[in-house]
């Protein structure tokens, strides 16, 4: 395996498979697990940006994006419902 200079992203159809799956079985971490390594430290903390991933980073892109949509509807749920109120 060979580092390259620019990170490398998962193809758009990697994101909509995962998307699709976990959307309809639900995110199933027994069998789509996401693995991450840290950097070693003497101090035990962790440094900034150095969470590396081993396996899902595809699963953890899907699962962040899902996060993202459902807080963005509840704001707007909830700022719907709060001018529903106002008086006129």
């Amino acid at each position: 395996m060979t580092a390259t200079a620019f990170p490398v992203y998962p193809p758009m159809c990697t994101l909509a498979n995962v998307f699709q799956s976990v959307l309809l079985r639900g995110y199933e971490a027994y069998r789509e697990p996401l693995v991450i390594k840290f950097a070693p430290t003497l101090d035990r903390t962790i440094p900034q940006f150095s969470i590396r991933f081993v396996d899902g980073f595809t699963k953890s892109l899907v699962l962040q994006c899902i996060v993202a949509i459902l807080d963005h509807l509840d704001s707007q749920y909830t700022t719907a419902v709060a001018v529903s109120f106002c008086p006129k």
